[in-house]
């Protein structure tokens, strides 16, 4: 998984690798993201997009709950998905469809081609911050 930059993100990436990471505090795969406690951080997540997906989307939405913690979560935008309608649907904070199709670089900063399908960043914040958009972000 990829942590978004440090500097804009300060705290946890839920999984990467010691050569990816980007903050100082970050999960590796032998971590275990899932398993770890995530209150607290502001934590930027980019969840494999296979099956497993959805027990990450309710991992940020179960840790968004702790006092002091913000969860951003860069996801395809399936809202046909169980999950989209279980975790993030009147529970997110923010939902961004992102325009366009993403492209990402592996650990060594090689391109990759686009990602076959829509974007969106979901944030979660913890109960005493309040307030919910929905918009799409343009480049």
């Amino acid at each position: 998984m990829l942590v978004y930059p440090a500097g804009l993100f300060r705290g946890t990436g839920s999984a990467s690798t010691d050569k990816s990471a980007k903050c100082a505090k970050h999960f590796t795969p032998d971590d275990d993201g899932l398993k770890q406690d995530w209150g607290g951080y502001c934590v930027f997540c980019n969840p494999p997009y296979g099956r497993a997906i959805a027990d990450w989307v309710r991992k940020g939405y179960e840790e968004s709950r702790k006092p002091g913690t913000t969860v951003v979560m860069l996801i395809p935008s399936r809202t046909d998905t169980a999950y989209f309608h279980d975790w993030i649907f009147g529970k997110a904070s923010e939902v961004r469809f992102l325009r366009g199709r993403l492209k990402f670089t592996d650990e060594d900063g090689n391109g990759e081609d686009a990602a076959p399908f829509p974007s969106a960043v979901i944030v979660w914040r913890s109960p005493e911050r309040t307030g919910r958009e929905f918009a799409t972000w343009h480049r």
